[in-house]
Formats: structure tokens, C-alpha cells, sequence
């Protein structure tokens, strides 16, 4: 059985073993969920950060 965590608990949770902010991850989240493929592709490689990706 899976816990309803509310999206803020998740982003705090991955952002805690990722070593990074909570707002970091929920644009990542955002991103991936919303972006285009290209886009998407883009900040997987590494050639896009999440936040110039998320500002598009």
C-alpha cells in the first residue's frame, strides 16, 4: 500500500537524497511532465539545466 504523500513531501524527500532544493525538483518535475521531448532530452544529456529548461 502506497502512502498519499502530498507532492511537497515527495519534492522534499527526493530532494533530500538528491542533495538538492525542493524547488529544483518540482521544476524538474514540471519539465519533464510539461516539456517538450526535445527539451526534455536536452536536460537529461546535460546540455540544458533544469532552470534555463523550466524558464523556456
Amino acid at each position: 500500500m502506497e502512502l498519499n504523500t502530498a507532492p511537497k513531501a515527495k519534492n522534499d524527500i527526493r530532494a533530500k537524497e538528491l542533495g538538492i532544493s525542493p524547488q529544483k525538483v518540482d521544476k524538474a518535475r514540471k519539465v519533464m511532465k510539461y516539456g517538450s521531448p526535445d527539451i526534455q532530452e536536452q536536460v537529461q544529456s546535460g546540455e540544458k539545466s533544469i532552470n534555463k529548461a523550466f524558464n523556456l
